[in-house]
């Protein structure tokens, strides 16, 4: 018994450390972006970019698989696994931030840095989110056995505290995510780019058509843009919450607000 959880601590203490080495990247991360618009653009500075997240998501990846060997809540397996897309999402950024450097085209350069930082920024919210759900976790794994075990009154008064204290500041947080997703979804041209704006106003045009769900094609039938930038501007939306999605036929597709699904387009 004593060795279980001897073993169990250790897996504590490595997840503890991989976490830390996640914050320590992104805040890398962020200290290089400010570079990049203060200092000319340099492609080793993009190169150490595409390796951060290349880390991050192979990291993120590990801590996804140990949460779920190591917690009950699978929610932070599945949490994981979508910032590691959102992780993802920022790597082909970052090549196409490239792609345009080589070509020296410093109009695109400067139009996807902007999107970069943008999308840096709220995965950044989601990030922090996640950590702290994991130290949650952590915490009372950790402080479970002294729990259990009643060792003394003060300890299990204070870990009550800290349970009450953790369930208020989980409290605050959902009302902030809920009054950030509503200042979005309110205002999304303040928020949103030319493309997504573009992607957006297509969507709301094609319900006034009673096409309640989009598929990305009717899209590319009408609007300038590649389908590569259709499909991220959809998901961004979706990241958003501002469109919501599911799978038909194997392809998802989009609806903005509470359109009727009574058509079976």
């Amino acid at each position: 018994m004593e060795n279980m959880k001897s073993l169990h601590k250790d897996e504590i203490d490595v997840l503890q450390n991989q976490i830390k080495d996640i914050k320590n990247e992104f805040l890398q991360i962020t200290d290089l972006i400010q570079q990049m618009e203060l200092n000319k653009p340099e492609i080793e500075t993009l190169n150490v970019l595409y390796n951060s997240f290349s880390y991050l998501i192979f990291n993120m990846e590990e801590i996804g698989k140990k949460s779920s060997a190591l917690f009950v809540n699978k929610n932070l397996y599945t949490d994981s696994t979508e910032l590691s897309k959102y992780f993802y999402q920022i790597l082909l950024k970052i090549e196409s931030l490239k792609e345009a450097y080589l070509a020296k085209d410093r109009t695109t350069y400067n139009k996807y840095l902007t999107s970069l930082k943008r999308n840096i920024t709220s995965t950044e919210y989601v990030l922090s989110l996640l950590i702290g759900e994991l130290a949650s976790e952590i915490t009372e794994s950790l402080f479970r056995p002294l729990i259990e075990e009643k060792k003394t009154q003060n300890i299990t008064t204070k870990t009550e505290e800290l349970t009450k204290n953790m369930a208020q500041l989980n409290s605050r947080v959902e009302k902030c995510e809920k009054k950030i997703s509503l200042m979005i979804k309110k205002n999304p041209t303040d928020f949103l780019e030319n493309d997504e704006a573009h992607v957006l106003k297509e969507v709301i045009e094609l319900h006034k058509q009673n096409v309640s769900w989009i598929e990305p094609r009717f899209i590319e039938k009408t609007l300038p843009i590649t389908k590569k930038r259709i499909d991220e501007a959809l998901e961004e939306l979706a990241q958003y919450e501002i469109l919501q999605y599911k799978m038909r036929g194997g392809i998802k597709v989009y609806k903005y607000g509470e359109q009727d699904d009574n058509n079976k387009d």
